[in-house]
């Protein structure tokens, strides 16, 4: 058969790539679809041509044929089919074991345990045995072996990952119904052939199909064996939606919820149904009380959402089997339902008996409309969506299902989700896709939307997740679903499409970047480590914050209403900032600046305050964001996408020596790369800069630089070289590090030198990478492995005996020497390792980390270094041998070791350096940037450095006084021949451009600020409160008039409470209307408008439109505008958001001055008054705008700071060209917040909270008490 030659040839083919490997072939599809028939003719044919082939047949993992033979009994009680063969009627583990022993034998070069060539297997299916799990098989593997897997079901991911080459058969159903009677009408009837054919087969190869049915590299058409058809990927989805009048119908969701989910198998463990069922409705429950929550001011909550999971957790266990287990596996942005932002996701998992991944898992997702139910188990996905209004579960409870597997849409341009333009991997390279951006921390889609979106339309999902457990509860959802998926650090990377381009450059992909079998056991320790101290993170921060008086942490961020106290509680407040500011905790930090840049994002910050040694003509105010932006960040994952986008670029980095104040050389490389939009790392080492210390002996130890706190002189002198960049060219630095190179045991003199240098620098709170150089003490004799190891052993040892604190130190970059380096005054040949040396270094680095208990550390990218011939502060001797490094790299990236780092680059030919970006993520330069530094001093200074006979470096220390002597002129054209090799080298070395989008999202920033810095924060923020706390003199008096929004008033109060309003001084009325589409809630004031004009005809009412474009006509009648206008308001305000365009914005308000009303905008609390806002205002003359307290769409809402600068900024602005203009202020308004408005220039004040009361007397008292505010 001419399909079975080919498939032999392609076979050979891939085994004589892998020639010291087993190759795996798998050949699958339903029943009777000639798979034994085909996998007996290659067998035949590769032993023709002498090639060692054996088979696994799928069919050795079926259960006993008593447990299936009753099952089968109780699913035909039913005239439903049954569509979980392979996972309730099949032992799959068993095939899955099987191929992980095969993959470690492949993988024994790099395994350091030994391995079992020859596989016994047991308890296999035995139709010998009458049906019964007691036969056995044997394989003794070879190199050069192939291995047929034959049977259903052989596409699943979880094998489909070790195969090599995966066939399906497909074809027509009858044509296979017709082949199995005839292979079976010996010992079954034709009835029960066929009931089984429709009940089981069909549908459970449907569902296999839909799910795994685009893993196949070869799909056939073998309705007619004689003449078999290949198929193109559209064949899958053809076949999937086959359909037949005697198939059987789907359990449907209104029949039984659970049924629907995992049938009515007897063999579906009962608890399991049961327990899920119960979950579903907790997570409903849950939904209500989100509900509640998005209604309900902060202030007035007891607990946060995380808790009432906790809590419904915990019930769950409580009433659950000890063999099963709840687990909460992951939380979506909770912390938005105190900001009014839908959607939010909780995610949680039943586990069974501590195995590794759920049983079943279910996302939930709380929309406006409806809350979503993904439930995803062995046996697949599905769909629930529950319509109801928001915190109500109606009634009529109404589920709508989409179970849409296997029909995502099939499109040429690939939507690809992923953080940034920079995590893009290099399987995407030539293939078409559309990029969106999720940006950091899930700014725009969460992780469950974007599963949703993956599981139904296909595509690439790339996501961060904090927790590694979270990344691998995704992981193992998305296995289940047919999505190929990989983990690479805290990244989960999957893909799901038909495009065989793009699956066969993402299995390649993930052939290499794979961790192999062995050891990842270990890495799943070490991530589960990390897990714990950032877990352990997030409860210190939340213990700490419940201990404090104006502030509670909910969901993970911190609230707080203390600006709208008085001036103690304000100081109290700020006291307790200025205590998590400074905290040990880096998470409690971060959460204090971002509450204040959430709050307070108007915080200017008085530069000679912060800072007493500023240069000339420098600006006089920062403000926060920037002075965060100015600070160094941690750079392993960009160093870990430098290797995944594989686009041979390479990070400089820059050794300092000019260790001043003003450091020329910081200053000129931190310039360089932000005009070119590059990374930089500035460092320098222990020998450079180490502290003077004096052993027992009295021998004095020192960095030639002669810097007295060395580590801490350094750091800060490259932090006022990314503030001056800022301050005196208004230019933001790049994304960069401050690193210490080579903490060398050289160097540790007297010994624990090194490590006190090491905590000196990361006690700054500003280190952000550092080298641990154990080399000195490299002492083999030979090359054989023992003799290395030891040798290795030492170096390691002192390198993790650097660490002495790992919750303070573990986020910082590592680099860890492997090798000594060539020098001149070597006359030995030095080490260049080859893969198998740096990988037995790489594993004895792992097995001191276990040692230490620091196994943590293993889950972060690391880099490394390894002799690659190069020379420090000389000539190479011979051409470097760089490429090398790409080597190393490639055969130690799975295992977090993701790119070695070029060092002793003095004199090194550009072409040297060129060719290392290909596999050096970093690249060190120190001898060719101080020739030029000492070459471009004045020739006074660069003369006493060259006649001294001794090396320039050091030097340095003797003319460093000159240096502050420089005339401007000397200093501009010292740092622009800096910029130059700078940017010469980044160029040469294709440094990575990033985007801004990029250098935010890599930007980890360790907000471990100065003490005096906090302090003049704080004091910033007192000041900006104060502005607002006092009354504004230079403003006019004003009449202020309350507002009443009468929108929550009910309609047989309206007459009682308006007429005790109007009694009380109420002439302003507010009317709100919604409809459903710009805010979630609809409502209309139509009515009440008329009420209040008929009633009291000289009130004087606001309408408040958050409606769609209001200027449209309605169902053929008048427009929104036109309506309220008819029904007797005086203006009208309407957003801005709300239109399709500007144009048609300014041609609303028009119409409405038209209708003889007052036309007026409304300011969010995101907006700002400029651009849109100014133009939309001019060319509508408008004299009226309503400054939002609280974003639209609820109540409840903690009011926001900056809308007293909004209020300010927006009565300045009138001032200056209105002679009659009014500022309003609407929403989250309390006493406090209404005095604070009126002191920012409010006139009117609308709301309902601060007077609600259905007492009429209670409602008089509450009004006074505004206008007593008013007259103060």
């Amino acid at each position: 058969m001419e399909l079975v030659q080919n498939i032999t040839k392609k076979i050979i083919k891939l085994s004589e790539k892998q020639l010291e490997k087993v190759t795996l072939i798998g050949i699958d599809g339903p029943t009777a679809s000639g798979k034994t028939t085909i996998a007996n003719s290659i067998k035949n044919e590769l032993e023709k041509r002498s090639k060692k082939c054996l088979v696994f047949g799928l069919d050795w993992t079926l259960i006993d044929r008593s447990l299936r033979v009753n099952d089968l009994e109780n699913l035909k009680k039913s005239s439903n089919s049954f569509e979980y063969e392979a996972e309730l009627h099949m032992d799959i583990k068993k095939c899955q074991q099987f191929l992980s022993n095969v993959q470690r034998f492949n993988e024994r070069e790099i395994d350091d345990t030994p391995i079992d060539k020859n596989l016994v297997l047991k308890n296999l299916y035995s139709r010998d045995h009458e049906g019964q799990c007691v036969g056995t098989a044997e394989f003794n593997l070879e190199p050069g072996m192939i291995i047929i897997l034959e049977g259903h079901y052989t596409l699943r991911n979880e094998l489909d990952k070790h195969i090599d080459y995966n066939i399906v058969l497909l074809g027509e159903l009858e044509e296979f119904l017709q082949r199995k009677v005839d292979r079976v009408k010996g010992y079954r009837s034709v009835d029960d052939a066929k009931d089984y054919y429709w009940r089981i087969d069909v549908p459970s190869f449907k569902n296999h199909n839909a799910r795994f049915g685009i893993n196949a590299d070869l799909i056939v058409d073998n309705t007619d064996y004689n003449n078999p058809k290949i198929k193109e990927k559209g064949y899958i989805n053809y076949w999937s939606n086959l359909t037949n009048s005697k198939m059987l119908k789907n359990i449907g969701l209104n029949e039984n919820l659970s049924d629907f989910i995992f049938s009515n198998s007897i063999l579906t463990k009962k608890e399991t149904k049961e327990y899920t069922t119960t979950a579903i409705n907790m997570l409903k429950t849950w939904d209500s009380k989100v509900g509640h929550y998005i209604r309900t001011s902060i202030g007035s909550l007891k607990y946060d959402l995380t808790k009432i999971a906790n809590d419904f957790i915990i019930e769950l266990n409580e009433n659950s089997h000890e063999d099963y287990t709840f687990r909460i596996m992951h939380t979506d942005a909770l912390y938005n339902v105190y900001n009014r932002i839908l959607p939010l996701s909780l995610s949680i998992g039943l586990f069974y008996k501590g195995r590794i991944n759920p049983e079943v898992s279910i996302v939930a997702e709380v929309f406006q409309p409806e809350l979503t139910l993904q439930i995803i188990w062995e046996g697949g996905y599905k769909k629930i969506s529950v319509i109801r209004q928001l915190g109500e579960i109606t009634k009529d409870e109404k589920y709508e299902t989409r179970n849409t597997t296997g029909k995502f849409e099939i499109t040429e341009n690939i939507e690809v989700m992923t953080p940034t333009h920079f995590t893009i991997p290099e399987f995407l390279n030539n293939i078409p896709h559309k990029l969106t951006f999720i940006k950091k921390e899930d700014e725009v889609i969460s992780a469950s939307q974007a599963l949703s979106k993956l599981l139904h339309k296909g595509g690439v999902w790339i996501h961060r997740f904090a927790l590694f457990s979270e990344l691998r509860f995704y992981k193992d959802i998305l296995r289940k679903c047919g999505s190929m998926t990989i983990q690479i650090g805290n990244y989960l990377i999957s893909v799901k499409t038909d495009n065989q381009n793009l699956r066969n450059n993402f299995k390649k992909f993930v052939n290499e970047w794979e961790t192999p079998i062995g050891q990842k056991n270990l890495f799943y320790k070490s991530q589960n480590e990390m897990d714990k101290i950032v877990i352990n993170e997030r409860k210190n921060s939340k213990e700490f914050v419940s201990k404090l008086a104006h502030f509670i942490m909910m969901d993970g961020y911190l609230f707080s209403r203390f600006m709208y106290e008085n001036e103690t509680k304000i100081k109290e407040a700020i006291s307790e900032l200025k205590l998590m500011m400074n905290s040990d905790e880096r998470l409690l930090r971060k959460r204090a600046n971002q509450f204040l840049l959430k709050f307070f994002p108007m915080i200017n910050l008085k530069t000679h305050k912060l800072w007493g040694d500023l240069p000339k003509n420098v600006e006089k105010e920062i403000k926060l964001d920037d002075y965060n932006q100015i600070n160094p960040s941690i750079m392993a994952e960009l160093f870990m996408w430098q290797t995944i986008r594989n686009d041979k670029s390479s990070v400089l980095a820059t050794n300092i020596y000019d260790i001043r104040q003003e450091s020329f050389d910081s200053l000129a490389y931190l310039e360089s790369a932000a005009e070119n939009n590059m990374p930089i790392v500035l460092q320098s080492s222990l020998n450079a800069l180490g502290q003077e210390e004096i052993d027992e002996d009295g021998n004095k130890s020192s960095g030639y630089l002669k810097i007295r706190e060395g580590p801490k002189v350094f750091i800060n002198a490259a932090m006022r070289a990314a503030r001056d960049l800022y301050l005196t060219k208004g230019i933001l630095p790049p994304l960069f590090g401050i690193g210490l190179d080579h903490v060398a045991s050289k160097q540790d003199i007297p010994k624990g030198r090194a490590n006190r240098f090491f905590k000196k620098a990361y006690e700054t709170g500003r280190l952000t990478h550092y080298v641990q150089d154990g080399a000195g003490l490299f002492d083999a004799k030979t090359r054989d492995k023992e003799s290395l190891k030891s040798a290795f052993n030492k170096m390691i040892d002192f390198s993790v005996n650097l660490v002495d604190d790992l919750e303070k130190t573990y986020l910082i970059d590592r680099e860890i020497c492997a090798g000594e380096l060539n020098y001149v005054e070597d006359t030995n040949q030095a080490l260049v390792p080859d893969n198998n040396e740096m990988r037995l270094f790489m594993r004895t680095y792992q097995e001191v980390l276990l040692q230490k208990n620091h196994l943590a550390l293993l889950s972060r990218p690391m880099l490394f270094i390894g002799n690659l011939g190069t020379t420090h502060h000389g000539y190479d001797k011979t051409r470097p041998k760089v490429e090398t490094a790409k080597v190393w790299r490639d055969a130690l990236k799975n295992e977090n070791f993701i790119s070695p780092v070029l060092h002793g680059t003095t004199n090194s030919h550009r072409d040297v350096l060129r060719d290392a970006a290909v596999g050096c993520a970093k690249i060190n330069v120190a001898g060719d940037l101080l020739h030029i530094f000492v070459a471009n001093l004045p020739e006074k200074i660069s003369r006493i450095i060259y006649d001294s006979n001794v090396e320039p470096k050091k030097m340095l220390s003797s003319v460093k006084f000159l240096l502050d002597e420089l005339t401007d002129n000397e200093k501009i054209q010292l740092i622009n021949a800096l910029k130059n090799i700078c940017e010469d080298l980044i160029k040469t070395i294709n440094s990575p451009k990033l985007s801004k989008m990029d250098s935010k999202y890599f930007h980890y920033n360790t907000y471990a600020y100065p003490k005096e810095h906090v302090g003049v924060i704080l004091d910033s923020l007192f000041e900006s409160i104060e502005k607002y706390r006092t009354k504004n003199e230079v403003l006019e008096k004003k009449k202020y008039q309350f507002s009443a929004s009468m929108i929550e008033v009910p309609e047989e109060d309206m007459f009682r409470l308006t007429d005790t309003l109007w009694k009380s001084g109420i002439r302003y009325f507010h009317i709100d209307a919604g409809d459903g589409e710009f805010i979630t809630r609809k409502f209309t004031g139509i009515e009440k408008t008329k009420f209040l004009r008929k009633n009291y005809p000289e009130c004087i009412m606001h309408a408040h439109l958050m409606c769609k474009n209001p200027h449209f006509p309605q169902n053929g009648e008048l427009s929104l505008i036109q309506q309220y206008a008819e029904a007797g308001v005086d203006a009208i305000a309407v957003h801005p958001r709300a239109f399709d365009n500007d144009e048609d914005v300014v041609n609303a308000l028009k119409l409405i001055k038209n209708l003889g009303k007052r036309p007026g905008i409304l300011i969010e609390t995101h907006d700002t008054l400029g651009g849109k806002i100014e133009r939309i205002i001019e060319e509508a003359d408008l004299d009226w705008v309503i400054v939002m307290g609280v974003p639209i769409g609820y109540g409840g809402q903690m009011f926001q700071f900056t809308t007293l600068q909004l209020i300010s900024n927006f009565v300045e602005y009138f001032k200056q060209r209105k002679e009659n203009y009014l500022v309003e202020a609407d929403g989250g308004l309390t006493h406090q917040t209404l005095k604070l408005c009126k002191n920012a220039g409010a006139e009117v004040f609308s709301g309902w909270s601060i007077i609600k009361s259905m007492d009429e007397n209670e409602l008089s008292n509450k009004v006074k008490k505004v206008y007593d505010i008013f007259n103060e």
